[in-house]
């Protein structure tokens, strides 16, 4: 049995192994962060410290007794250990604030508005639109299933580059989905939220993709594929059926598809053709298979929101650590008092 000195230990979640190439395995190739039940996030400091020391004591919270030492040790070089204690000291301040607070000081910093979701939407999708109403994609555009799947990670996730993007949260303490819409944050519970998601993605782009694969259907271009084209609005009505949301043709009359009528004397052929072929798939489709699709697209949702906030605390960080000035304001807004010596440790 290995000897507990000898075992590397993650300070994030506790996960310990006796092997070095394990650890790093544990650090780098991790597709999501690992549990954060030490409130705490690991830099490239914080690992290469336990690759080569085995164990990082994660520091209790920073006390006034700690603080008055500090303020008399100013003058001091800072170790090492020093300098990861007081990156995990502002790591706990930050981690500490509402995400809402905390994009909106990211934001104000800036100068930047935040978007809407539906706005991101409408932005994101614009050069596709674009395309497909001016029939620019050789040989038609076409989703499949991981298609579908990357338009709505596409559409939740955040980089550093598009922060007026942070739109879209999962506040796992209550189990809702939060959107921010009209300049507030809408809350839905779990599901809920999931459906609302589609549905603005639908409302968005989708819709017009829906009709897009109609209008081809019904066309003459050698260059569409029919059956291509019919097989893909079968699986895009597979996709909105598991989440109960209706097809858009169903409320659009023929000359507004087409630009003309299909038969005489019915203004409403493709509402009603096209929504019997959504009807029967959608009584085909098995609970199993729209369970498995919601929890695929839910756990798309939550894991993206893990990634904006991981990536809004790195903006953060390295905010405070260009300007004591933003680090103040982050201090005044926590109620704490100021850390001398605590922004250059770090």
């Amino acid at each position: 049995m290995p000897n507990p000195s000898y075992e590397y230990m993650c300070p994030r979640c506790d996960y310990k192994t006796p092997r070095k190439y394990r650890i790093i395995n544990h650090f780098q190739n991790l597709k999501n962060p690992c549990p954060d039940r030490n409130r705490l996030l690991l830099t490239d400091e914080i690992r290469d410290y336990v690759i080569q020391n085995r164990i990082y004591k994660v520091p209790d919270k920073f006390s006034k007794k700690e603080s008055d030492k500090t303020k008399q040790e100013s003058a001091v070089p800072l170790t090492l250990n020093q300098t990861i204690h007081n990156f995990n000291v502002i790591n706990s301040m930050i981690s500490d604030m509402e995400s809402i607070d905390k994009i909106q000081m990211v934001t104000d910093y800036h100068g930047i508005r935040q978007l809407d979701f539906e706005d991101r939407l409408e932005s994101d999708f614009q050069p596709k639109l674009h395309k497909m109403e001016h029939d620019e994609f050789i040989g038609g555009y076409y989703l499949n299933n991981d298609g579908l799947l990357k338009l709505v990670d596409g559409a939740t996730k955040m980089t550093d580059d598009d922060m007026n993007k942070f739109n879209l949260m999962f506040d796992r303490t209550i189990n809702r989905i939060k959107i921010l819409s009209c300049g507030k944050w809408d809350s839905f519970l779990e599901e809920m939220g999931v459906k609302e998601v589609v549905r603005l993605l639908k409302s968005y782009f989708l819709d017009n993709y829906e009709l897009y694969l109609i209008k081809h259907l019904h066309g003459h271009d050698p260059k569409k594929n029919r059956f291509l084209l019919r097989q893909h609005l079968d699986i895009y009505y597979t996709f909105i059926a598991t989440f109960d949301l209706d097809a858009h043709v169903c409320t659009q009359n023929d000359k507004s598809v087409l630009g003309y009528n299909v038969k005489d004397n019915n203004d409403y052929y493709l509402a009603e053709y096209y929504g019997k072929i959504y009807r029967d798939l959608k009584n085909e489709c098995k609970t199993s298979e729209k369970n498995k699709l919601k929890k695929t697209v839910t756990n798309i949702i939550k894991e993206n929101t893990t990634h904006n906030l991981n990536t809004l605390n790195k903006i953060m960080l390295e905010l405070i650590r260009t300007d004591h000035g933003f680090f103040n304001q982050m201090v005044e807004k926590k109620k704490m008092p100021l850390i001398s010596n605590m922004v250059q440790g770090i």
